[in-house]
């Protein structure tokens, strides 16, 4: 039996934000006057939502606005998830200690890895890149790599696109692709 490698791309500019395409969780999706995509209002509700393609493996990457240093009190997450959110591969911004991680989750055993935010990367359209093999996440930012998990908490799959953002400056998004998935 041969694995059918597939791509796919989500560009807001093009697409909007398509209820098809994403299930809102919570807040009130929309899309600013610059094509980019915004998930929370900026009120301290949490916006988000979840991609309906389900995809196993794969090399995804987030165009991503951070607008602020990532601080206490808010919480973005984007990444692949299950729609319950209890298994994951995600970038976490904005929580407490470091305010910056690499994480996974396989419903049972989580890892987090903390990254040290660069100044660069706040305000900016930034690549936030995801490769996930099995038993393995490598994350990286503009083309460098700043993590690697590689134990039982990387989840088999398969997993969605998923975006989470509870902050009163919040971010914003360009391209989504995702390359070289086994399933959609």
């Amino acid at each position: 039996m041969s694995q059918i490698i597939t791509s796919f791309s989500y560009d807001p500019v093009r697409s909007g934000f398509d209820s098809n395409l994403w299930r809102t969780v919570s807040g009130a999706p929309a899309v600013l006057p610059t094509g980019r995509l915004v998930f929370d209002n900026g009120t301290g509700v949490t916006g988000s939502a979840v991609h309906y393609a389900d995809f196993v493996k794969g090399d995804v990457t987030f165009n991503v606005n951070v607008p602020t240093v990532p601080a206490g009190g808010d919480l973005r997450l984007f990444g692949v998830a299950t729609p319950d959110g209890t298994s994951y591969i995600r970038f976490s911004v904005g929580t407490t200690g470091t305010f910056f991680y690499a994480q996974a989750s396989n419903g049972t055993t989580s890892t987090s890895v903390a990254v040290t935010w660069d100044s660069t990367w706040t305000a900016a359209n930034i690549d936030f890149r995801i490769i996930w093999e099995a038993g393995r996440a490598t994350f990286h930012i503009n083309g460098t790599k700043v993590a690697t998990i590689s134990d039982d908490s990387v989840p088999y799959g398969p997993l969605s696109l998923s975006v989470s953002d509870n902050s009163t400056s919040p971010m914003s998004f360009g391209t989504i692709n995702v390359r070289g998935t086994q399933s959609y």
